[in-house]
């Protein structure tokens, strides 16, 4: 069973228990859902719930990169989207439930069961909205020419496909691209690679952190090297690590910096700066749990190099 047709038998059922309890049909303008408890109050809290779960289970299905996508090669950085997705679970929560109304109350026995409803095509409008805001960065990104956008992009498509997905689902209509899967992996595969020379400014990169920048560099072709540096393309690295005092014995608090400055034939091609504060045992402990949070960072602002 695939997806759609998994969301229309939520809405075939939901439609058919709401006529059950309250012996009235779910209008095809909205969408219905039941809540009941032993008291109103618990009834109104379930109703606002199955409400938002029925939006959650969606993003629960989305939640990991498709085969398909996988087979594209357009694949988003997981911890990005991860957090993306945790993210946008609460606003689309907040977005619903704002817009809920509730049709109508029954009592069967002890139990108390409450009608509430939203209107699908205001509800669509919020998930084309977010379509169109991601679609028109999609266009700004791409014009850049730039191969660090790409990890940006790769997100984006996953995001529109995230929000339009639901959208037909409530509309029955699909929303065509300004910046296509095919145009942006076209573009990604015409990458050739660039060598960069790098070097550090003060003290070497600790390993976990040059692991970071160079993995997520290499998934935009740039190759780093450290022994030829009348190399065009110049990164300098520098690593700023400061202990602060805590209070809890035996561990400690320390706040990581790291620089990216860019340049291209001596002229400046961006800067990225990182930072997080980690507690940990040890150094290396620190660094190893602030590596998702950097990465994340990392991810978010390549864009701001520019090559």
């Amino acid at each position: 069973m695939n997806l759609l047709h998994t969301f229309i038998l939520i809405l075939w059922s939901q439609s058919l228990f709401s006529q059950e309890i309250f012996n009235i049909p779910c209008p095809e303008t909205e969408v219905c859902v039941v809540g009941s408890g032993k008291s109103l109050a618990m009834a109104q809290n379930s109703g606002r719930s199955e409400m938002a779960q029925f939006f959650e289970t969606k993003v629960s299905v989305d939640n990991s990169v498709s085969q398909a996508s996988k087979q594209m090669g357009l694949v988003p950085n997981q911890a990005l989207f991860e957090e993306w997705t945790s993210k946008v679970i609460s606003e689309e929560a907040s977005e619903i439930l704002s817009g809920i109304v509730e049709k109508k109350i029954e009592t069967k026995g002890e139990d108390f069961y409450v009608l509430m409803s939203i209107n699908k095509d205001k509800t669509a409008k919020y998930f084309r909205d977010q379509v169109d805001l991601i679609d028109n960065e999609n266009e700004i990104l791409l014009n850049k020419n730039s191969r660090f956008t790409f990890p940006k992009l790769f997100l984006n498509l996953k995001k529109r496909q995230h929000f339009s997905k639901r959208y037909f689902v409530l509309t029955g209509s699909t929303i065509l691209a300004k910046v296509s899967e095919e145009k942006v992996l076209q573009a990604y595969h015409a990458l050739k690679p660039l060598a960069i020379y790098y070097y550090f400014e003060g003290k070497k990169l600790s390993p976990q952190l040059f692991q970071l920048v160079s993995k997520n560099l290499s998934e935009v072709k740039c190759l780093l090297k450290n022994k030829n540096a009348t190399l065009n393309t110049q990164l300098k690295l520098v690593q700023n690590i400061r202990e602060e005092y805590f209070k809890v014995e035996g561990f400690k608090k320390i706040n990581i910096e790291l620089n990216l400055s860019l340049k291209n034939g001596g002229s400046d091609a961006g800067e990225i700066v990182l930072k997080t504060t980690q507690m940990g045992r040890s150094l290396n402990q620190a660094i190893e749990k602030g590596l998702e949070d950097l990465e994340i960072q990392l991810v978010e602002n390549l864009d701001k190099l520019s090559l």
